[in-house]
């Protein structure tokens, strides 16, 4: 049995298509427990993350798989349910205001809109004094705007650099569960009917934005037999 998934482009991850051929209980009872993980202390440094500690990364992949057989019955069952956890830190690179444009100082020449007037040869606008806005003309609006932009950490010397100067680590996670089952019932060596259930959950979250949820449920009835094998129903 095939099933295939597509993750959609809203939830910001390409289209793919997963096939699984899932396994039936055997006659006897079966079972496996397992943990994967990783984790930033054994990772070598992030090349762009020179100074400070490592950038987080743990990932956690644990679950069950058990199948069997319901006593001495013609039934059989098969079950499994993964989880991961994954929490990734990934460096940022921002620009913000310089110490010296918060104080309306800059590099170029700035000019007063209110001095704007037309002359012969078009509208015209007078530099502001030593390329600085006085703070008279600075609004109460863009002032509380200003305290919120941290100060520039990236430096060009001893002086602040005025593009990509602010670099931090954010922290992206995700967290997701898969569960499966499938229910066996054999008529002999020629016929059986089993029914599948598949149930997939997803949440993402990058940085500060809110996290996204997705979710997959597959559920299907089947009967095969020595010459065919048919779908009687199923349901996305």
């Amino acid at each position: 049995m095939l099933r295939s998934t597509a993750l959609r482009r809203s939830m910001g991850v390409p289209t793919v298509a997963d096939h699984v051929n899932q396994k039936s209980g055997s006659n006897n009872l079966h079972g496996t427990l397992f943990e994967f993980f990783r984790n930033e202390a054994l990772n070598a440094r992030n090349l762009f993350a020179t100074t400070g500690d490592k950038p987080r990364f743990r990932r956690n992949q644990y679950g069950f798989i058990l199948g069997g057989r319901f006593r001495k019955t013609r039934r059989s069952f098969f079950v499994d349910w993964q989880g991961t956890r994954l929490d990734t830190g990934v460096v940022r690179t921002s620009t913000v205001p310089t110490s010296a444009q918060k104080r309306g100082v800059f590099t170029l020449p700035i000019f007063d809109p209110q001095s704007t007037r037309q002359t012969a040869s078009g509208y015209v606008r007078d530099a502001f004094a030593a390329n600085t806005i006085p703070s008279t003309r600075f609004d109460p609006a863009t002032l509380a705007v200003l305290d919120r932009y941290p100060a520039p950490n990236v430096f060009n010397g001893a002086n602040e650099a005025t593009a990509n100067n602010y670099r931090r680590v954010g922290s992206d996670t995700t967290a997701q569960d898969q569960f499966d089952l499938r229910l066996d019932r054999y008529f002999g060596g020629r016929q059986r009917v089993f029914c599948a259930l598949f149930l997939s959950a997803r949440r993402l979250r990058t940085g500060d934005s809110a996290s996204r949820r997705q979710r997959h449920l597959h559920c299907g009835l089947h009967r095969q037999d020595a010459h065919a094998r048919r779908q009687c129903c199923s349901r996305t």
